[in-house]
Protein backbone atom coordinates (compact mmCIF):
# COMPACT_ATOMS: atom_id res chain seq x y z
CA UNK A 1 0.00 0.00 0.00
CA UNK A 2 0.99 3.75 0.10
CA UNK A 3 4.19 3.91 2.55
CA UNK A 4 3.56 0.28 3.06
CA UNK A 5 0.03 0.73 4.33
CA UNK A 6 -3.01 -2.22 4.51
CA UNK A 7 -5.04 -0.53 1.45
CA UNK A 8 -8.15 -1.51 -0.48
CA UNK A 9 -7.79 -0.45 -3.91
CA UNK A 10 -10.12 -0.50 -6.86
CA UNK A 11 -9.72 1.02 -10.26
CA UNK A 12 -12.76 2.95 -11.88
CA UNK A 13 -12.25 3.07 -15.50
CA UNK A 14 -9.85 6.43 -15.51
CA UNK A 15 -8.71 6.32 -11.82
CA UNK A 16 -7.83 4.16 -9.26
CA UNK A 17 -9.48 5.02 -5.61
CA UNK A 18 -7.29 3.77 -2.61
CA UNK A 19 -8.26 3.09 0.86
CA UNK A 20 -5.02 3.64 2.51
CA UNK A 21 -5.90 2.92 5.82
CA UNK A 22 -2.18 4.30 7.49
CA UNK A 23 -1.95 1.39 9.03
CA UNK A 24 1.80 -0.45 8.70
CA UNK A 25 1.71 -4.18 9.39
CA UNK A 26 3.86 -5.50 12.42
CA UNK A 27 5.69 -8.71 11.69
CA UNK A 28 4.22 -12.02 13.12
CA UNK A 29 1.03 -10.23 13.67
CA UNK A 30 -2.51 -11.43 11.94
CA UNK A 31 -4.93 -8.38 10.93
CA UNK A 32 -8.59 -9.17 9.60
CA UNK A 33 -8.99 -6.98 6.60
CA UNK A 34 -11.88 -5.89 4.27
CA UNK A 35 -12.63 -4.00 1.70
CA UNK A 36 -16.43 -2.96 1.07
CA UNK A 37 -16.80 -1.41 -2.48
CA UNK A 38 -20.93 0.10 -2.25
CA UNK A 39 -22.11 1.60 -5.39
CA UNK A 40 -24.95 3.16 -4.00
CA UNK A 41 -22.79 5.20 -0.94
CA UNK A 42 -20.24 5.27 -4.63
CA UNK A 43 -17.70 4.66 -1.65
CA UNK A 44 -14.68 1.89 -0.73
CA UNK A 45 -14.70 1.42 2.45
CA UNK A 46 -11.40 -0.15 4.11
CA UNK A 47 -12.02 -1.95 7.34
CA UNK A 48 -8.99 -3.47 9.88
CA UNK A 49 -9.82 -5.59 12.80
CA UNK A 50 -13.38 -5.17 12.07
CA UNK A 51 -13.51 -1.49 12.41
CA UNK A 52 -13.66 1.26 9.71
CA UNK A 53 -10.52 2.97 9.17
CA UNK A 54 -10.88 4.90 6.22
CA UNK A 55 -13.84 5.81 3.47
CA UNK A 56 -13.14 7.04 0.48
CA UNK A 57 -15.45 8.19 -2.67
CA UNK A 58 -15.19 6.24 -5.72
CA UNK A 59 -17.88 6.31 -8.67
CA UNK A 60 -17.80 4.36 -11.67
CA UNK A 61 -16.76 0.82 -10.99
CA UNK A 62 -18.08 -1.38 -13.59
CA UNK A 63 -15.78 -4.33 -13.90
CA UNK A 64 -16.67 -5.88 -10.02
CA UNK A 65 -19.22 -8.29 -12.35
CA UNK A 66 -17.49 -8.83 -15.68
CA UNK A 67 -14.86 -11.97 -16.17
CA UNK A 68 -12.52 -10.05 -18.41
CA UNK A 69 -11.45 -8.38 -14.97
CA UNK A 70 -8.88 -9.67 -12.23
CA UNK A 71 -9.25 -10.27 -8.43
CA UNK A 72 -6.23 -9.58 -6.62
CA UNK A 73 -5.64 -10.21 -2.73
CA UNK A 74 -1.95 -8.92 -1.92
CA UNK A 75 -1.06 -8.66 -5.37
CA UNK A 76 -0.49 -5.64 -8.34
CA UNK A 77 -1.87 -7.30 -11.47
CA UNK A 78 -0.39 -4.54 -13.64
CA UNK A 79 2.78 -4.63 -12.44
CA UNK A 80 4.35 -8.84 -13.45
CA UNK A 81 7.55 -8.04 -10.99
CA UNK A 82 5.08 -7.80 -8.09
CA UNK A 83 6.09 -4.09 -7.11
CA UNK A 84 3.21 -2.84 -5.14
CA UNK A 85 2.35 -6.76 -3.91
CA UNK A 86 1.73 -7.65 -0.56
CA UNK A 87 4.74 -9.39 0.90
CA UNK A 88 3.14 -11.60 3.54
CA UNK A 89 1.11 -14.63 3.74
CA UNK A 90 -2.79 -14.38 3.46
CA UNK A 91 -4.02 -16.67 4.99
CA UNK A 92 -8.16 -16.40 4.21
CA UNK A 93 -9.41 -14.96 1.73
CA UNK A 94 -13.30 -14.72 0.63
CA UNK A 95 -15.19 -12.42 -1.73
CA UNK A 96 -19.16 -11.65 -1.60
CA UNK A 97 -22.00 -10.28 -4.25
CA UNK A 98 -23.57 -7.85 -1.41
CA UNK A 99 -22.28 -4.80 0.42
CA UNK A 100 -21.20 -5.83 3.84
CA UNK A 101 -22.62 -3.40 6.39
CA UNK A 102 -20.85 -2.26 9.43
CA UNK A 103 -22.55 -4.56 11.41
CA UNK A 104 -21.73 -7.90 9.02
CA UNK A 105 -17.51 -6.79 9.46
CA UNK A 106 -18.07 -6.92 13.16
CA UNK A 107 -19.95 -10.24 12.98
CA UNK A 108 -17.17 -11.62 10.40
CA UNK A 109 -14.15 -10.19 12.27
CA UNK A 110 -15.60 -11.79 15.42
CA UNK A 111 -16.19 -15.13 13.80
CA UNK A 112 -12.61 -15.52 12.46
CA UNK A 113 -11.03 -18.61 14.54
CA UNK A 114 -7.30 -18.47 13.05
CA UNK A 115 -5.34 -21.76 13.93
CA UNK A 116 -1.76 -21.15 15.49
CA UNK A 117 -0.06 -22.89 13.08
CA UNK A 118 -0.97 -20.64 9.94
CA UNK A 119 0.16 -17.67 11.19
CA UNK A 120 3.33 -16.72 9.10
CA UNK A 121 6.13 -16.64 12.13
CA UNK A 122 8.64 -17.01 9.33
CA UNK A 123 7.58 -14.16 6.98
CA UNK A 124 10.08 -10.80 7.08
CA UNK A 125 7.84 -7.64 6.03
CA UNK A 126 10.17 -4.91 3.99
Amino acid sequence: GRGGSIEFIQHNGSAWCFGSTGIIPEPERFYHVIGVYDPSAKKIHTYVDGELIVSVDCTGIKHMKTAAKKLCVGANYTDAAGNGSWSGAVVVSRAYDAVMTADQVKAATAAVNIPAELYAKDVVLK
